[in-house]
């Protein structure tokens, strides 16, 4: 959680003194689109009846067109947690902030490591039974809708505020913020 915090603080201090060295752009909403957004932040998500938590997002986006983009969230507070495919549209800027609207399936997946395990036997054999992990991934057994507001900080970092519903078995509720990153070579809107 530390080194997370750290990355977080690193990155809005870079956002910061970017955001300050910036020229404002002579047109509204000229703006670079990369092919590819990396972000991270804090999702709060309340399941109906059963109670609520905090954890941890990361979250990528490749964009295909300027107002279409098909992303991927890891919502893990640790070696088990939810992910989240999703298509997202988002609506031209007015001014700094754009709306966006997603919908995807919700799934799970957990890892598992097993330490080594020495057994003697009473000849004097020893059995090892070496370390190893082991993962499961289930496929999408819900589905997700939301929306949100995309705030452009600079030209390559933006700060997502944005809520879900998800309908499954139950309902959840979920509310996110995240700083995101362009990165690779990108085009103007």
């Amino acid at each position: 959680m530390a080194r997370f915090s750290l990355s977080l603080l690193f990155a809005l201090t870079v956002a910061t003194r970017a955001w300050a060295q910036t020229a404002p752009s002579e047109r509204q909403g000229d703006f670079r689109l990369s092919w590819i957004d990396v972000g991270a932040g804090l999702t709060s998500v309340v399941f109906l009846g059963e109670g609520g938590a905090f954890t941890g997002t990361v979250q990528t986006r490749v964009n295909l067109f300027r107002s279409l983009a098909v992303g991927l969230a890891i919502h893990s507070p640790g070696a088990e947690g939810f992910y989240d495919v999703h298509l997202r549209l988002t609506s031209e800027p007015l001014g700094r902030v754009s709306g966006f609207f997603t919908m995807g399936g919700l799934g799970a997946f957990q890892t598992t490591r097993v330490r080594e395990f020495r057994n003697t036997l009473p000849t004097g054999d020893v059995i090892v039974y070496p370390a190893h992990r082991y993962g499961r991934i289930t496929k999408p057994v819900a589905a997700t809708f939301g929306g949100g507001a995309q705030l452009q900080v600079t030209d390559r970092v933006t700060v997502d505020l944005g809520g879900e519903a998800w309908l499954g078995q139950g309902l959840a509720v979920a509310m996110r913020t995240a700083l995101v990153i362009g990165v690779g070579p990108g085009r103007y809107r």
